[in-house]
């Protein structure tokens, strides 16, 4: 109720921010999971690995970052709505 339009959309964006960090990094962390998963136990007939997967760490880095201003900039719109509103307004929906 006493927080101005700037405020209201900083909020919004830092949430955005947030979530699209800890996408980024859940992402990433089920990514590197289930290529060891994969290259440890799926295995072909002589028992070496069916194929060698690598994650270097430069793009992982690099496909985060993208997901974590996607996360951002989906935030946008949101953010400048609820910026606009009246919050009596609000309420009353």
């Amino acid at each position: 109720m006493g927080a101005t339009r700037g405020q209201v959309l900083r909020v919004f964006l830092v949430q955005g921010a947030v979530v699209g960090v800890l996408g980024s990094v859940l992402g990433l962390l089920l990514a590197v999971a289930l290529i060891w998963v994969f290259t440890h136990f799926v295995r072909g007939s002589d028992g070496l690995p069916l194929f060698s997967i690598a994650l270097p760490p430069a793009m992982a880095l690099q496909v985060a970052l993208i997901a974590s201003v996607c996360g951002v900039l989906a935030a946008v719109a949101p953010a400048r709505r609820a910026a606009a509103l009246d919050p009596a307004q609000a309420i009353r929906m």
